[in-house]
C-alpha cells in the first residue's frame, strides 16, 4: 500500500552530535550539488542558497534505525526519508499498520532529537501495489506500456531502464514508476557492492557475508508505484487552510500529516484515480481478436441508455487499434509542432533479441552495418523462408534494412525516449487528442484496452494491470478503514542540546556524500 514516506522537522537550530556518537551512529558531510553555471548551491523548497567552493561544505547525513537523517542548518531542518517496508519488516503494508509505524517513528525522533511525531510534516508519500507475476507476464506487460501514452498529466517517460516504465518531470507533483522490483533490488546491491570492491578490494562472498543479499524475496515481484511529492502536499494543504472555519483548519492539520493520506479513501484519490486514464481498465487482447470483438458489438450503453454502434465507427475503431499497436497511443494522436524522426531507433533489449534470432538464421548483422547498404536481398529471402511469425519476419527485415541503411550505432537508442515505436517512421493516420479519448471511451465500454498484444505474441489476452492492482489492494491491503485520527494540537517546540564536536578520541568517521 505505502512505500516511501519522508518528513521534515523544521525550527532545528541545535543538534545533539555528542548523543549521535553515543548512539554509535557514523555521520557524514553534505556536500553542496554543482549548478550548470559551475556555482556550488543547495535547495530546499523554494530556497537556493549559494556559496564559494571552498566554503561548499554544511550540515550532516547519517543512517538510523532503517531512516535516513540530513541535517541542514543553514535552513533549520532535518528531512528524514524513510522506507515502511523495511522499518516494519514486511513485504505487505496494511491499513492497520499505521500506528505501529507511527509508534516506531515517534520513539526515533524523541530519541534523536527530543522531538515528536506530531512535529513533522509530510513531505512525500509513495503509494505501491505488488504484483506477483511470471517473468515472461511481467515482460509483456512492459513491452505493453512502451505503447500507452509517453505524456500524461505533465509529466513525461524518461526512464533509461528496460526493465521499468517512469513517467515524471523535473517540478512534477507526482510520478510513476512501474517496475521489475527484483531486478532493481538487484541491481541496488552490485552497485553497492561495486563501490566496496573500488574502495577496498573486498570480495563478492566477504560482501554478502556482512551485508546479506535479499532482493531474492522481491523475485517476480511488479510494482506500480505512484509517487506523491512535496508540491502536491503543500498544494492541497493550502487550498483546506484558504477557508478559516475551525473544522477546515483542523482538517488541513490533519490532511498536512500522515494521518490524511494513510486511509483507503486518500489511496483511490491519489493512486487509483490518477492511474485509471494511463493504464486503461479494458483486457489487452490480441490485436486479431479485438478487432473480431469490435466486429460482433452491436450496442454501447453510453450513460445508462443503449446506443448502436454503426459500422463506420466499427470501422474506425479497428483502424485505431492497429495504429496504436504498431505506433503507440501518443504517435497515433495529432501532433502539429512534431517532426518525425530521421533515424528509426530500438532499445537495447529489442536488438539483442533480433541479433539473436538473426545470428540463428546466419545472419551477421555487423557485417550489415559494415556493407552500408539499403537492399538486402538475400538475408530478406533468409527471414521470409523462416518459420517465424509473419509479423516477427517484418520486424526483422525492417531492422536490417535500418542496420544496413544507417549502421547498427544509429539505430541503438542511448535513452528510450529516443525510441520510435518499433523503429517505425513511415507515415500513418493519426487523430486529433478529442477523438483519441473517444474511441478509448468507447473501447473500454467494450471491455476492450486501446492497447493490444501482438498478434504473435504467446499470450491471448492479459488483464488490464488497472484492475489487477485494485483487486490485489482489496485482497492484500485494505483490512480496516477505521483507524482514529488524533485531533491536532499545537506542537511543542523541540529542545535539542546545541550541536557540538565529537568527544575526543572518538572513532567518528566521516565521509563525503552530494545529497
Amino acid at each position: 500500500m505505502i512505500d516511501s514516506i519522508n518528513y521534515i522537522l523544521n525550527g532545528v537550530r541545535y543538534l545533539d552530535i555528542p548523543k549521535l556518537v553515543t548512539l554509535g551512529i557514523t555521520y557524514h558531510n553534505l556536500r553542496y550539488k554543482k549548478g550548470t553555471n559551475g556555482k556550488m548551491y543547495v535547495s530546499y523548497g523554494n530556497v537556493t542558497e549559494s556559496t564559494e567552493k571552498e566554503f561548499a561544505v554544511s550540515g550532516i547525513g547519517f543512517n538510523y534505525n532503517n531512516m535516513y537523517f540530513r541535517y541542514l542548518p543553514q535552513f533549520d531542518c532535518i528531512l528524514i526519508t524513510t522506507n515502511v517496508h523495511k522499518i516494519l519488516g514486511k513485504t505487505n503494508i496494511l491499513l492497520s499498520d499505521r500506528d505501529n509505524y507511527i509508534r516506531h517513528i515517534d520513539y526515533v525522533v524523541k530519541l534523536l532529537f527530543n522531538a515528536e511525531f506530531s512535529q513533522l510534516e509530510l513531505h512525500r508519500i509513495d503509494y505501491c501495489v505488488d504484483l506477483e507475476l511470471d517473468y515472461k507476464v511481467m515482460y509483456e506487460y512492459l513491452q505493453l506500456l512502451y505503447k500507452h501514452k509517453s505524456a500524461y498529466q505533465h509529466i513525461n517517460r524518461i526512464n533509461n531502464y528496460e526493465t521499468s516504465i517512469y513517467i515524471t518531470s523535473l517540478y512534477g507533483q507526482k510520478s510513476i514508476n512501474i517496475y521489475d522490483k527484483y531486478q532493481c533490488e538487484k541491481d541496488k546491491y552490485i552497485k553497492a557492492y561495486q563501490k566496496a570492491y573500488n574502495r577496498n578490494g573486498i570480495s563478492l562472498e566477504e560482501y554478502q557475508e556482512t551485508y546479506p543479499a535479499e532482493y531474492e524475496k522481491y523475485k517476480n515481484i511488479f510494482r506500480i508505484e505512484v509517487q506523491n511529492t512535496k508540491k502536491l502536499i503543500k498544494q492541497q494543504s493550502q487550498e483546506l487552510q484558504k477557508d478559516k472555519t475551525k473544522d477546515l483548519i483542523i482538517e488541513h492539520k490533519v490532511n498536512k500529516s500522515l494521518y490524511g493520506y494513510w486511509n483507503q479513501k486518500s489511496m483511490e484519490t491519489y493512486y487509483f484515480d490518477f492511474l485509471e486514464p494511463f493504464l486503461y481498465k479494458g483486457t489487452y487482447y490480441k490485436l486479431k481478436k479485438a478487432k473480431q470483438m469490435i466486429k460482433k458489438e452491436e450496442t454501447i450503453v453510453i450513460n445508462g441508455k443503449e446506443e448502436s454502434i454503426s459500422e463506420s465507427i466499427k470501422a474506425e475503431l479497428k483502424e485505431f487499434i492497429e495504429i496504436v499497436n504498431e505506433y503507440g497511443i501518443t504517435n497515433a494522436i495529432q501532433d502539429k509542432d512534431k517532426k518525425a524522426d530521421t533515424i528509426p531507433k530500438w532499445c537495447g533489449a529489442t536488438i539483442c533479441q533480433y541479433k539473436t534470432d538473426l545470428e540463428a538464421l546466419g545472419i551477421n548483422i555487423v557485417k550489415i552495418s559494415i556493407r552500408e547498404r539499403k537492399h538486402l536481398k538475400k538475408e530478406k529471402e533468409i527471414i521470409e523462408k523462416s518459420n517465424h511469425s509473419k509479423d516477427w519476419k517484418a520486424k526483422l527485415i525492417e531492422f536490417i534494412v535500418a542496420v544496413g541503411k544507417y549502421g547498427i550505432t544509429e539505430v541503438t537508442a542511448e535513452k528510450n525516449k529516443e525510441i520510435t515505436s518499433y523503429g517505425k517512421i513511415k507515415e500513418h493516420k493519426t487523430w486529433c487528442e478529442t477523438t483519441v479519448n473517444k474511441y478509448i471511451g468507447i473501447l473500454e465500454k467494450l471491455g476492450i484496452n486501446p492497447v493490444t498484444l501482438d498478434n504473435d505474441s504467446e499470450f491471448d489476452s492479459l488483464e488490464s494491470l488497472y484492475t489487477l492492482a485494485q483487486d490485489t489492494a482489496k485482497e492484500k491491503y485494505f483490512d480496516i478503514d477505521n483507524l482514529e485520527i488524533p485531533t491536532p494540537v499545537v506542537p511543542t517546540p523541540a529542545t535539542p542540546v546545541p550541536i557540538a564536536p565529537p568527544p575526543s578520541g572518538s572513532t567518528i568517521r566521516r565521509m563525503n556524500y552530494t545529497f
